[in-house]
C-alpha cells in the first residue's frame, strides 16, 4: 500500500500484558463497533493525503475463503483489544457431547503445546463452570484458555477482554442483588400477610 509507511512490528498493551504484532500474525482485533479475525498484512503509518497527519494502522486480511477476499484498515487508537489468535489453525470441535471426553481431548491438546498439566487442568475446571454460568461459546472459551496459559494470567482477564464478561464485577454485585431479592421477598411476604389478615377480618 503506497500511502502506508510500513513498520517491522507494532506493540499493544492491555491489562499489563504487552505483545508485539508482526506481518503474518493471525489476530483477534476488536473496536467499539466490530470484532475482526484475520491475518496482519501490514502495520505502519497511514496518511490519507499529503496534508493529513499520519496515524498508526494495522491492515488485516479478513477473508474467510480463497474465493472471497476482504480486508480492513484499522486505526491503532480505535483498537479496544487485540491478541494473537493462537488457535486459528487448531481444529476446535464443539460437538463433543460427553464432558469427560471433551475435557480429556483439550487438556491433551494444551499439554501437547507444552503447557503444564496441573495449570491446564486448573484453568479448564475454572473455565468450565464459567462457560455454563455465562453461556460462553466453546470456541471463545478455548481462546480465553490459551490466552490465560500463554500469558500466565487468571482466566478472568481474557474473559473480560475477549468475551466482555467482567467476572470480578459480577461477583461484587451478587451480594447487592441477593439483598435486593431478600428485601423484595420480605415485602411480598408482608403484603401477603396483610392481605390474609384483612380478608380474615372481612369474613368476621
Amino acid at each position: 500500500m503506497d500511502n502506508i509507511k510500513a513498520k517491522h512490528y507494532i506493540e499493544y498493551t492491555k491489562g499489563g500484558i504487552t505483545d508485539k504484532f508482526h506481518e503474518g500474525d493471525k489476530v483477534i482485533c476488536r473496536t467499539a463497533d466490530e470484532e475482526y479475525t484475520g491475518t496482519i498484512t501490514c502495520v505502519g503509518e497511514f496518511k490519507e493525503n499529503e496534508d493529513a497527519d499520519s496515524v498508526t494502522v494495522i491492515c488485516l486480511d479478513t477473508s474467510k475463503s480463497i474465493w472471497s477476499y476482504s480486508s480492513e484498515i484499522i486505526k491503532f487508537d480505535d483498537i479496544e483489544f487485540m491478541c494473537k489468535d493462537f488457535l486459528a489453525d487448531a481444529n476446535i470441535n464443539s460437538d463433543i457431547s460427553d464432558e469427560e471426553t471433551r475435557k480429556n481431548t483439550y487438556i491433551h491438546m494444551f499439554t501437547d503445546m507444552g503447557y503444564d498439566r496441573f495449570k491446564v487442568e486448573k484453568t479448564w475446571n475454572c473455565l468450565e463452570k464459567l462457560m455454563k454460568q455465562f453461556n460462553i461459546p466453546f470456541e471463545k472459551a478455548m481462546g480465553c484458555m490459551i490466552y490465560a496459559l500463554k500469558y500466565d494470567c487468571g482466566i478472568e482477564i481474557p474473559l473480560k477482554n475477549i468475551c466482555g464478561i467482567d467476572v470480578g464485577l459480577m461477583e461484587k454485585s451478587m451480594p447487592v442483588c441477593q439483598k435486593e431479592m431478600a428485601k423484595c421477598f420480605g415485602m411480598a411476604v408482608a403484603s401477603g400477610l396483610v392481605y390474609l389478615l384483612a380478608d380474615s377480618f372481612a369474613k368476621d
